[in-house]
């Protein structure tokens, strides 16, 4: 988009040059006068991004940095035997997320149970509504938890039930 701008020019008179009172000299700008910047110098609603290469990310390089963030490890993926955009995940500490649009979206779909760590989500080959969490995390490190069972979902994980209610 593009701008114009009015200026309101202020006459400026050299020393040498007198006028008639009410009357500009003709050197002097219309006080009504109308530029057009280039467009370097127009204003623009929204930046251009730049664009993304290869050459920018071929210096990046994967490194480990240690064991400071222990959580955010996924343990599990399972996908809908019918609906491929439908998937769930297992994390080690956070639940079971459901996505309905391929990975776009997540949803907390275990958060209201008692035990967060899972280790294992499975879809029933024959009811993509029938989920299996079994909880714990089998990693033997200081932020593994131990997990109290198995639970199921007959609902695409509205509402669980622990296998030994």
């Amino acid at each position: 988009m593009r701008f114009a701008f009015s200026i309101c020019a202020v006459p400026s008179l050299p020393a040498q040059e007198e006028t008639q009172p009410g009357r500009l000299p003709a050197t002097a700008a219309s006080p009504t006068a109308t530029v057009s910047l280039p467009s370097s110098l127009t204003p623009t609603l929204t930046p251009t991004p730049p664009e993304l290469t290869d050459v920018l990310f071929k210096n990046l390089k994967a490194r480990s940095i240690g064991p400071a963030v222990m959580g955010g490890r996924v343990s599990d993926i399972a996908i809908s035997p019918h609906n491929p955009f439908v998937f769930y995940v297992g994390l080690a500490h956070g639940g079971v997320f459901k996505t309905n649009d391929n990975g776009v979206s997540f949803e907390s779909i275990f958060d209201k149970q008692p035990m967060l760590s899972i280790g294992a989500v499975a879809v029933a080959p024959s009811d993509s509504d029938v989920i299996w969490v079994g909880t714990g995390e089998a990693n033997d490190r200081n932020s593994s938890g131990w997990g109290d069972g198995v639970y199921r979902s007959t609902d695409g994980g509205e509402k669980w039930l622990g296998t030994s209610d």
